[in-house]
């Protein structure tokens, strides 16, 4: 089944310029039309985004599937998507992740310019933009997307959940009891796909390879 466009919404401190980005490679890659939103514009206008997703598929990174709550997709696909923690320990495992990222960079030379550039273009979002990003923090802290996903299913939108092997922020993801459950609803589970909690960020295409998403 053919859908009209992709709609991609990012997560905290995602930015015009990197959603700009993946949408591109995305479109260049499925030939299909890709519009992106920074989770900044996606909670400017919520409304808006309901209008958007509605029967088309939506990719989401981390928080980005908290936008989802009251819309009508017809295919939902989320990458690393947030599940309940405590804000301190949010906080303080971003930091972690973040290292670990970093550390990443030594794999090779284009890796260490796309990490570099997605925390410059990060930090200045935050720096400007706060109430959009850790604004965001306590919507995301209650937040289940194993829930969120079985919901989307009696809706009747096809969900994808996709957890990251190396998440430092959401470790353990798939063994969640509610991701189980999940399961059983007809969520289509993929746990332990190569990279960190931002490689969709750095590597769209290769992170929704590895779905079998040959086509969107």
């Amino acid at each position: 089944v053919t859908m009209d466009k992709i709609i991609y919404i990012g997560g905290v401190g995602s930015h015009d310029r990197q959603v700009n980005a993946i949408s591109n490679e995305l479109a260049a890659h499925y030939q299909k039309d890709v519009v992106g939103l920074p989770l900044r514009a996606a909670r400017q206008d919520s409304v808006g985004v309901a209008r958007l997703v509605q029967g088309n598929l939506v990719l989401t990174h981390s928080a980005g599937m908290t936008m989802l709550a009251d819309t009508f997709p017809k295919e939902v696909i989320a990458i690393a998507p947030p599940l309940p923690a405590l804000a301190y320990e949010l906080i303080l495992r971003s930091f972690i992740k973040t290292s670990g990222l970093y550390k990443s960079r030594s794999e090779s030379h284009e890796r260490r310019q796309k990490i570099r550039l997605y925390h410059s273009g990060s930090i200045i979002e935050h720096i400007t933009k706060p109430q959009h990003n850790i604004g965001h923090l306590p919507r995301i802290v209650g937040f289940d997307a194993a829930r969120q996903a079985v919901t989307l299913v009696t809706r009747g939108a096809k969900v994808t959940l996709g957890f990251m092997e190396n998440d430092m922020l959401y470790p353990h993801s798939s063994e969640y009891h509610n991701v189980m459950t999940a399961k059983q609803h007809g969520v289509i589970i993929h746990d332990n796909l190569l990279g960190h909690h931002d490689e969709f960020v750095l590597y769209p295409v290769d992170v929704l390879a590895q779905l079998n998403q040959q086509s969107l």
